[in-house]
């Protein structure tokens, strides 16, 4: 990721309930830094035409704290572009960040993801995806999460 893209990428607003994935004024500095760090892992997703429509983090990024991660898998996070949420390329998306983790983290026989638990349209995606839900818990925020593995 580069900084015009994560800067793109926190200017994004989505509309309620999932304005929770916003990110707070007084975080973006910090944010910022976190899209951009050499130890982070985050990757953007571009269309055919080149426009950024989402991106994806993976390991420890893609945890969110209050949650078992003792079970060895790898973390993955995907998020795309306001304007696309509900259009149908869910699938899509979770299928190419499964084929880059075969790339980028050879080896790997489990992934796992984690998903606010009023996001619908992620939890849809993940079932149909073929992941299972293997964990519950609240975040600090009082954020309810699931958490989800898939064999590969």
């Amino acid at each position: 990721m580069n900084e015009p893209d994560a800067r793109e990428i926190l200017a994004w607003r989505y509309e309620a309930p999932y304005d929770f994935y916003d990110p707070k004024d007084e975080d973006l500095d910090t944010d910022l830094q976190t899209l951009l760090g050499l130890a982070d892992n985050y990757m953007t997703v571009r269309d055919a035409e080149g426009s950024l429509v989402g991106y994806y983090c993976f390991g420890f990024d893609a945890q969110i704290s209050g949650g078992d991660y003792s079970e060895n898998a790898l973390d993955i996070g995907c998020h795309a572009r306001p304007d696309l949420l509900g259009t149908g390329l869910g699938a899509s998306f979770i299928a190419m960040a499964i084929d880059l983790l075969w790339l980028f983290f050879p080896g790997q026989e489990q992934v796992r993801t984690t998903v606010a638990a009023f996001n619908a349209r992620a939890l849809q995606v993940c079932e149909t995806a073929g992941f299972v839900q293997t964990q519950e818990f609240t975040h600090e925020n009082g954020v309810e999460f699931t958490v989800w593995t898939k064999k590969v």
